[in-house]
């Protein structure tokens, strides 16, 4: 079961830097999704970032603004086309169908359970196990992902889960990541 985690929207490149050294090592992929960068601060960002030599995977938003600079992986919203092999938000069947026939190799789907963000809104149950029984390709839960709803993920069939505040907006993101992933080892190995 993959980790990732989401930037909020709000996150300056310096507060995304230092969240991203924490996760390093700890979670596999993080989202950069932040559509009031300019362009020259997404650009500055990809350069420091494989500069480092980070294990984590940067995977980028096409809200971002600049992501087309961004040689790695994309993430398309469902309204948009899948870019090189990356991946697409999703919340229907349908949605699934197009993202397949684009050749997404991954899809973000949710919210699973109440974000914290929008409390009263989540995908119907049956459309989360519609989704996850035809999946041809790994699909990543996002909303309501916190360390002791994980097992809700896992437990539906969710190849991932995808964290926005119990990991970006944690007073210690590396703690929060590192006590995720240790629930997410003692999930895999029941």
């Amino acid at each position: 079961m993959d980790l990732h985690a989401v930037s909020t929207g709000l996150m300056q490149p310096d507060q995304f830097s230092e969240v991203i050294t924490q996760l390093n090592g700890r979670f596999d992929a993080v989202h950069l999704r932040e559509p009031s960068w300019r362009a020259e601060q997404s650009s500055a960002f990809f350069q420091w970032f494989l500069q480092e030599a980070f294990t984590i995977k940067l995977i980028v938003n096409k809200k971002t603004t600049g992501w087309e600079l961004w040689k790695g992986t994309i993430h398309s919203p469902s309204d948009s086309t899948v870019e090189r092999g990356g991946g697409m938000s999703i919340h229907s069947l349908g949605e699934l169908s197009k993202a397949e026939n684009e050749q997404a190799v991954y899809t973000v789907s949710g919210p699973v359970l109440p974000p914290f963000s929008a409390p009263k809104q989540v995908l119907p149950l049956h459309v989360q196990q519609h989704i996850l029984s035809r999946a041809s390709i790994p699909v990543i839960g996002i909303g309501g992902a916190e360390r002791s709803t994980l097992k809700q993920f896992h437990e539906r069939g969710y190849a991932g889960a995808c964290f926005l505040s119990a990991v970006m907006l944690a007073p210690h993101p590396g703690e929060a990541a590192a006590e995720i992933r240790k629930e997410r080892d003692r999930l895999c190995m029941i």
